[in-house]
């Protein structure tokens, strides 16, 4: 809680020209409105267009989970099994503007620049980390990093999205609703570099290290499945 405040009191300046400047933009009051039909911040519609997509969440394991960038089409792609597909179209003409306008992405956003990676390695010391680090640290770190994976799904996850846009100051400036990500993209390697801090200081018993590892191979196992 203190940590919260002083972060708080640290960026109030920031925070307090952000609303200040917003209410002259689309995520204020708007003057080509009616004024039955004015408003403050962006419609939430808007707010939530970009929205991960819920198995979109593989990408912080696997980059290119649902293709990778929106900005890569398939025309430089030529030995894919995509242009193969479409290079069997009758209309040859055609080809060279399916190839350019089908991309790789496949996902819910209607486009984006890339992936959110984190990283297999940071994602495994993650979940070696809840299995070996002790104490509340880790509780806080695993429920902020889902706490801001959930709101990254934005419309995909309606209630706790629909909450946060009505209920929490400042939340409805976001450009992106994705951009919360970055909060679990510092949980993940803080907790992957406590548990190999321990790891390093030999801090766990070597029972301890077994059942963790026994565990770590089942989650492995699940994700491989």
């Amino acid at each position: 809680m203190l940590g919260a405040i002083l972060s708080f009191g640290c960026n109030l300046s920031d925070l307090g020209l952000t609303y200040e400047y917003s209410k002259e933009t689309i995520r204020g009051e708007s003057d080509l409105s009616k004024e039955d039909e004015g408003g403050t911040g962006l419609s939430k519609d808007y707010a939530l267009r970009w929205s991960y997509g819920i198995s979109e969440t593989g990408t912080i394991l696997i980059p290119d989970f649902h293709g990778g960038s929106s900005m890569k089409s398939f025309i430089n792609d030529r030995e894919s099994e995509t242009f193969q597909a479409i290079r069997q179209l009758r209309n040859r003409d055609n080809i060279q503007q399916y190839a350019q306008q089908m991309t790789h992405y496949w996902g819910n956003q209607p486009f984006t620049s890339g992936p959110r990676y984190f990283g297999a390695l940071v994602c495994f010391l993650f979940v070696l980390g809840l299995f070996l680090v002790k104490g509340p640290a880790k509780w806080w770190l695993l429920i902020i990093a889902l706490l801001s994976v959930m709101l990254a799904w934005g419309k995909n996850f309606a209630p706790l999205s629909d909450f946060f846009f009505y209920y929490v100051p400042f939340y409805n400036k976001f450009r992106s609703v994705t951009m919360i990500l970055f909060v679990a993209q510092f949980a993940f390697p803080f907790l992957g570099m406590m548990a190999l801090k321990n790891l390093i200081e030999h801090k766990y018993a070597k029972n301890e290290l077994i059942a963790s590892k026994t565990r770590l191979l089942w989650v492995e196992m699940c994700l491989n499945c």
